[in-house]
């Protein structure tokens, strides 16, 4: 995975319910206080 910056990654989901099926794209930030890698809030970049 190729990060967008120091800090944030492009992620991909692929889900499917009853009538549709959802080809998610979304940018995730991380946080690494005290050397602990945490996910912060992401963004939904399609809707998805």
């Amino acid at each position: 995975m190729t990060p967008v910056s120091q800090n944030e990654f492009p992620a991909r989901d692929r889900f499917a319910g009853d009538n549709d099926v959802c080809d998610g794209k979304a940018l995730v930030r991380t946080e690494t206080p005290g050397g602990c890698t945490f996910i912060r809030p992401f963004k939904a970049l399609n809707g998805c």
